[in-house]
């Protein structure tokens, strides 16, 4: 099946407080994603772009807005259209795994499906076909506090993958782990994806996990797009100072 393309139109969102009134997050937020593309979205902290990520996976609403995945809206201001992660079909990692601690790592994988109230024969194929694409075959049955944090990240990963998601979100997902085991799960990552060809969005601060990953990269600062390109063209061709300081590019003229 070909991958989902990911469109995004004039959107805004705006969170409301009592002492502040209206908080902008997001404005104005136009881009394309091609289908099978890893795109990530890479800003500093408060930036917006966890926010953006949870519209895309119909975790939160727009104030105002379109998002269309393969030219169908998924979310629509005019008209009046939302529809939610099942209907969607996009998995979601986070920064935090969201492990459920008393089931074993089968029982964390297989749960999504159980939702979808598949059957048990097919549970048991899905379940052991993602667990052995991230090398996790042999921890099938213990929980979750006997693993590592590598280990659990595979899981999280597993449990997002094993139900053939449309699009693949990441949220800060490789955070949490040490330097050199980050750079060992930015190499699994990039080859697991090129493997299913799904299109894949994902939100990171750091700028060498951004620059590795990414096909192309969208750099926000607070709540707007500042540029899209691939890693070369941004690095090489700042559009203005903040990008050039935060990607480390030498001094602009």
């Amino acid at each position: 099946m070909k991958p989902l393309s990911v469109k995004v139109e004039n959107l805004s969102k705006e969170f409301y407080s009592l002492a502040r009134g209206r908080i902008p997050a997001l404005e104005n937020i136009n881009l394309e994603i091609g289908g099978g593309e890893f795109f990530v979205i890479l800003g500093p902290s408060g930036c917006g772009k966890s926010t953006l990520l949870n519209i895309l996976a119909g975790l939160d609403k727009p104030t105002r807005g379109d998002v269309f995945f393969s030219n169908s809206p998924v979310f629509s201001t005019e008209k009046r259209i939302f529809l939610g992660p099942k209907q969607r079909n996009v998995a979601m990692v986070f920064q935090s795994y969201a492990l459920y601690p008393h089931m074993t790592v089968f029982e964390n994988i297989a749960f999504p499906l159980k939702i979808l109230k598949m059957r048990k024969n097919e549970i048991k194929k899905n379940v052991i076909e993602a667990a052995k694409m991230l090398d996790i075959f042999h921890l099938l049955y213990v929980k979750p506090k006997e693993l590592s944090g590598g280990q659990r990240q595979r899981v999280a990963i597993a449990r997002a993958i094993v139900r053939h998601p449309s699009i693949f979100l990441l949220d800060e997902p490789l955070s949490n782990l040490d330097a050199q085991l980050r750079v060992r799960m930015r190499s699994e990552l990039k080859n697991l994806q090129r493997r299913l060809n799904v299109t894949t969005i994902y939100v990171t601060h750091d700028q060498i996990e951004a620059m590795t990953l990414g096909d192309r990269i969208a750099i926000l600062k607070d709540g707007n797009i500042q540029q899209i390109g691939a890693p070369l063209e941004v690095y090489d061709r700042p559009i203005n100072t903040f990008v050039a300081g935060f990607l480390g590019t030498p001094p602009m003229n």
